[in-house]
């Protein structure tokens, strides 16, 4: 099996196509002809998951997010496309197209967190790729970033709101800017994975809780999925490889 056979199966349930305008996804290190012996599945290709990946014997490891994001004008000894590169282990990172697809990022949150009838979000542009489900019971504002911090073993920032808490919209990364999308196709709350400031005050001006629980923590549950995909599709042989949590927190979570 060749890195382009893996690349046209995972093109085939989240289309390269459909990434957006700004990102930086596909096959970013190697060759579309390099043979595949073991695929390795990580969040990030840092210096230590692709290391990993080479002590396990991967010939090309699958990321979300892109290994070269933005322009490049040197590589040094400890970037991790030259570390790459110099074990021989091919880069393919999905990143916006996984976070478009069904199953995806967002179906695989929607899961972690127990939601049920689960479903696009029926917004415009990017907040499309947004997902929306019901809590088995309504849930207060702080009983729903506990259970998102258990769930997520997240520290959760969340705005205030009123009453209880039922149809949930999820948006895995940085998603803080479709509380206003979420709001208007019916959700009480949006969980993402970071949000800003100002995101927090529109969030509670218009009523729906906005909460943020980590961008590591809220894409991360959707590693295994895409392994899955993948290994289902291909036969390969597979293994998630292990990344540590980029952030740590002061006090218990």
């Amino acid at each position: 099996m060749t890195v382009r056979e893996i690349y046209e199966l995972i093109n085939s349930f989240a289309p390269f196509s459909g990434k957006c305008e700004w990102d930086n996804c596909g096959l970013l290190v190697g060759s579309e002809n390099d043979v595949v012996s073991k695929i390795g599945f990580s969040l990030d290709a840092t210096a230590e998951t692709i290391e990993e990946a080479a002590k396990n014997g991967c010939s090309l490891l699958v990321t979300h997010h892109p290994i070269i994001f933005r322009p490049i004008s040197a590589l040094n000894p400890g970037d991790p496309a030259y570390i790459a590169a110099k074990l021989g282990i091919a880069v393919l990172s999905v990143h916006t197209p996984f976070d478009k697809s069904d199953p995806g990022v967002n179906t695989a949150l929607a899961e972690k967190l127990g939601l049920v009838n689960i479903k696009r979000l029926c917004g415009e542009g990017e907040a499309s790729m947004c997902m929306m489900g019901e809590l088995d019971s309504p849930l207060s504002d702080s009983e729903l970033s506990a259970l998102c911090s258990k769930a997520l073993n997240a520290a959760v920032t969340y705005s205030p709101f009123d009453g209880k808490i039922k149809k949930v919209a999820v948006c895995g990364g940085a998603g803080g800017e479709f509380y206003s999308d979420a709001k208007k196709y019916g959700a009480d709350a949006l969980v993402t994975g970071e949000a800003k400031h100002h995101e927090f005050l529109g969030a509670k001006s218009e009523g729906i809780a906005l909460l943020a629980a980590g961008h590591y923590e809220t894409e991360a549950p959707a590693v295994e999925t895409l392994m899955e995909l993948v290994k289902k599709g291909s036969g390969a042989e597979c293994v998630l490889i292990n990344q540590s949590k980029p952030t740590k927190f002061t006090g218990a979570i």
